[in-house]
């Protein structure tokens, strides 16, 4: 299984999503999902 959503606050919201192994990073996400 891989991890998806972490729990952990970061300093800058981002966003990583594995799909297809390819690695998505999304900056500034909005924390309302």
């Amino acid at each position: 299984s891989i991890p998806i959503a972490s729990a952990k606050p970061t300093p800058s919201a981002q966003l990583t999503i594995f799909y297809g192994g390819s690695v998505n990073v999304f900056e500034d996400v909005p924390l309302d999902k």
